[in-house]
């Protein structure tokens, strides 16, 4: 019991003093302390988890990934790598794949192609048919050519059957030959490379698509998106942009900005609007 207590007092420094403080977390009931904590990025929780013993279970049962690499001290491209490396190798040794469903991971431009290797190995340990919620973020200092951006897997779309929402950043989506995301309402796209025919395809495929934003995607030129399901649409500095043709009969918002920002609302007549627009 003795241990116990010890173990539960901590030590912080107030005015150049050292004084005990009590662990008032491990205090909680169980339930609260699982609420709190889950909030927390996944390198957190992996460190919550080795404090006290009854937090073992953590890092194994949060069915989530939640990786910010901002979290790790910059010191070199080459130290970052290797605690990037450790850290999702453990991650991914000691969870069990089938149990993650949300994956949120960001990144800063550093080694871009390692960290590439290390983001692929973590989608290929998933089981992609529980994913619903996929948001990979990789931060630009300047727009990279497709070639040198993460390609986002097909089995993405191909399995992703309980995806809901998906948030994409720096990276490129290629032809997508299959599309089974029957549950996906929201998709935001930042710095993506993807083409006409493949964002034509993935809009029309998702049949319960509500919203859709795309800002800086400069490989979209003349393209169309047909949504029996879509309301929100936004198109932000897409700078090759010439065209694009709506059919989406219960669209009720669209945004389009350029050098002019266009809104259209609930309130006003969306048909007017889109008059600015080739629209069929």
């Amino acid at each position: 019991m003795e241990t116990r207590r010890r173990a539960r007092k901590r030590m912080r420094l107030e005015h150049g003093r050292m004084l005990e403080t009590e662990d008032r977390l491990s205090n909680l009931p169980q339930h609260l302390v699982e609420e709190i904590i889950s909030r927390l990025p996944s390198r957190s929780i992996a460190w919550m988890s080795t404090l006290y013993k009854k937090w073992a279970y953590l890092l194994e049962s949060f069915p989530g990934l939640f990786f910010d690499e901002e979290e790790f001290e910059y010191k070199s491209d080459r130290q970052n790598d290797v605690r990037l490396h450790q850290f999702v190798s453990k991650y991914m040794s000691r969870q069990t794949p089938i149990l993650i469903q949300e994956i949120r991971i960001g990144t800063t431009p550093f080694r871009r192609t390692k960290f590439n290797h290390q983001v692929g190995l973590c989608m290929k340990l998933v089981d992609l048919s529980r994913i619903r919620v996929l948001d990979l973020k990789f931060r630009l200092n300047q727009l990279l050519t497709g070639c040198h951006c993460y390609a986002i897997p097909g089995a993405v779309f191909s399995q992703g059957a309980q995806l809901t929402i998906l948030e994409l950043e720096g990276c490129r989506l290629e032809n997508i030959d299959a599309v089974n995301v029957p549950l996906l309402k929201t998709v935001s796209m930042t710095c993506v490379h993807i083409s006409d025919e493949t964002l034509f395809k993935l809009v029309a495929m998702s049949c319960n698509l509500e919203s859709l934003e795309l800002q800086h995607c400069y490989e979209l030129r003349s393209f169309r998106i047909a949504s029996s399901s879509l309301e929100r649409l936004g198109v932000s500095n897409c700078r090759h942009m010439e065209t694009f043709y709506l059919d989406c009969p219960h669209l009720w918002y669209l945004k389009c900005k350029g050098r002019e920002v266009h809104e259209v609302g609930r309130d006003q007549e969306i048909s007017y609007f889109c008059g600015l627009l080739p629209v069929c």
